[in-house]
């Protein structure tokens, strides 16, 4: 009986460590903003420094650095949209970045979801990270339809998605770009995925899934050999000098198909 007894209160705390870590991954707060440091990053009256998830604003200018375009612009709206307003927090499966700053998506009173907005305002791009990919897909979608007014940063020759390799100047190289190209064939090398746009992998651009990056893919019920193969594709990434171009894909929010061919 007593071993009984025990085995049932450990599967009981077990049973609530495992509810309060799930729950815990989508918690929801309420804070009080106290000052905006940049288009996406704000204090609140408590001292918390909060980021705003799946999206990017231009860069402040510090250390003698010039402001990026629009920089400024997103600073303001942040400002005249959050300051001294009480916000909701909404946070994802990691809660904090390596500068110990939270990670939310963030709501006014009314509900007015803010990330969205900066995206709606062309005062910022969709930026997401593997362990943080809820509402990606939506702001993706969001961003598609504003660029095509070419307002804001889309304006910008720096924001310009590139359709061709021609097209790619040595200065995006080591930056974010986004580009777009049909998958000429995929590969599979050791358990890493290269999906080529052109038929000479080591000139034209290429896209490489990692081994230890293919189940975040899976579980979202992609084979990426199977599923991008012949398709059309918008690319978000970091542009690397290999072997013509590359980037490397470590979720699917970086991979939108655009068409069928």
């Amino acid at each position: 009986m007593i071993k009984r007894i025990l085995k049932t209160a450990t599967l009981i705390t077990l049973f609530f460590a495992l509810h309060s870590a799930n729950c815990y991954a989508k918690e929801i707060t309420w804070k009080t903003v106290d000052h905006i440091i940049d288009g996406d990053t704000f204090v609140t009256k408590d001292g918390s420094h909060v980021r705003l998830l799946g999206i990017n604003t231009p860069e402040i200018g510090r250390g003698g650095k010039e402001n990026q375009p629009f920089a400024n612009e997103a600073r303001l709206k942040l400002n005249t949209l959050l300051f001294n307003k009480r916000v909701r927090l909404e946070f994802g499966e990691r809660y904090k970045d390596r500068y110990n700053r939270l990670l939310a998506h963030v709501y006014m009173e009314d509900g007015t979801w803010i990330n969205r907005e900066l995206i709606a305002l062309s005062l910022a791009h969709v930026y997401s990270f593997p362990d943080n990919r809820a509402h990606t897909n939506t702001l993706i979608e969001l961003e598609n339809n504003v660029k095509l007014k070419k307002q804001g940063i889309w304006g910008l020759e720096r924001w310009k998605t590139y359709k061709t390799d021609e097209e790619i100047p040595d200065s995006a190289i080591g930056k974010f770009n986004i580009t777009e190209g049909t998958v000429h064939h995929t590969t599979n090398t050791k358990g890493k995925i290269y999906i080529n746009f052109g038929s000479n992998w080591r000139e034209d651009f290429t896209v490489e899934i990692r081994k230890k990056e293919l189940d975040i893919f899976k579980q979202s019920g992609i084979d990426p050999s199977e599923n991008y193969n012949g398709k059309k594709l918008q690319i978000r990434g970091v542009f690397k000098p290999v072997n013509g171009v590359l980037v490397t894909a470590t979720h699917p929010e970086q991979l939108t198909i655009l068409s069928n061919f």
